[in-house]
């Protein structure tokens, strides 16, 4: 399976095993045990592959929501009924003294 030539993870995995294998002989070079070369090697190709797939992610705006008038008629009466429904639930807990001082959340009041 091959992955597409200009996709961002195709061009973080090539530049990986690049910066891998430059790591893992650069590391060699300069006198490190192989299993310590491999294993930076490794390391610094993951960092770099990800960098570069990150680096070549494109931001996409978000496509523009056209609306009909229906709808948003439809969005102002919910919003409309909510505003109701939160006055009404806000009016009930402040004539209530338990909740109003918070008395109901307490887990021992309710037993």
């Amino acid at each position: 399976m091959t992955l597409p030539q200009n996709e961002p993870n195709s061009k973080g995995v090539s530049a990986g095993l690049r910066s891998a294998l430059a790591a893992l002989l650069v590391f060699y070079w300069l006198g490190y045990e192989v299993h310590a070369s491999i294993f930076w090697g490794a390391l610094a190709g993951v960092a770099m592959g990800r960098i570069v797939y990150w680096l070549e992610l494109k931001d996409e705006p978000a496509p523009d929501l056209i609306y009909d008038e229906d709808s948003l008629e439809e969005v102002a009466i919910d919003r409309r009924r909510q505003k109701k429904v939160y006055a009404r639930h806000h009016r009930q807990r402040r004539k209530n003294p338990v909740t109003a001082l918070g008395l109901d959340r307490l887990a021992f009041w309710k037993r």
